[in-house]
């Protein structure tokens, strides 16, 4: 029996998945902010309502099966939204990078030593506001230098940022959402300034805007929270 059980649990899941497959498929770069949210959007409440069921079915067997699904469902339109958002960060978010001191500058500034190596350090990180109610633009402002003992050298850097939410059943942050911005550049002092609209859809609730920066292997990373209320 409790093999059974399991593999309706386990059906479930997998048919939801398949669904949410099915459901967003590939993304394309002419893609609206508001179809790709409602895509993800729609894979997340299909997959809460079937593992919804399968768990009712799990623990109260065929009566639990209808009250699992809805539970499921109402927490998967919530978690799919957050799953949504992050999936379209990257259409909800411009920013632009560019350097704003040069090699020599930046060293003595930051008392560089060429013994450190490659290193990255973001020296400044903020978001404007940091309580947002749906609909509204958040300012993303941040700067970080990209140093390497040969002056002449060009670096690969990557940008990242990065969205997660607090999930209450966890009762901790998970990650959602990244956008890498991949760039070649000189060493020095830049700036990664941009904006990011807060869809009209969010939820209320906490959030973490990450910004990371890695070159060669080396990484830092900042994160800032994000309260999203209505009112």
């Amino acid at each position: 029996m409790e093999i059974r059980k399991f593999l309706a649990l386990f059906s479930a899941f997998c048919l939801g998945l398949s669904l949410v497959t099915c459901a967003t498929g590939p993304q394309t770069k002419e893609e609206t902010p508001a179809a790709c949210i409602a895509k993800y959007t729609v894979g997340g409440a299909l997959l809460g309502a079937l593992v919804g069921a399968g768990a009712g079915a799990v623990t109260k067997g065929k009566k639990g099966v209808g009250t699992g699904a809805a539970i499921g469902a109402g927490a998967g339109a919530a978690v799919g939204f957050a799953y949504a958002w992050g999936k379209c960060f990257d259409k909800f978010s411009t920013v632009k990078s560019e350097k704003i001191q040069d090699y020599d500058e930046t060293v003595r500034n930051v008392n560089y030593r060429t013994e450190e190596g490659t290193k990255v350090k973001i020296t400044n990180y903020s978001l404007d506001p940091t309580t947002v109610r749906p609909g509204e633009t958040v300012i993303f402002n941040a700067q970080y230098y990209a140093l390497d003992p040969i002056k002449e050298r060009d670096l690969h850097v990557t940008e990242m940022r990065i969205l997660k939410v607090y999930d209450d059943q966890k009762r901790q942050f998970v990650e959602v959402g990244r956008v890498p911005n991949d760039i070649t550049v000189a060493p020095g002092l830049r700036k990664a300034d941009g904006t990011f609209p807060i869809p009209d859809q969010t939820p209320e609730g906490k959030y973490l805007i990450g910004f990371e920066v890695s070159c060669d292997g080396k990484i830092d990373k900042a994160e800032i929270p994000l309260t999203v209320k209505k009112i």
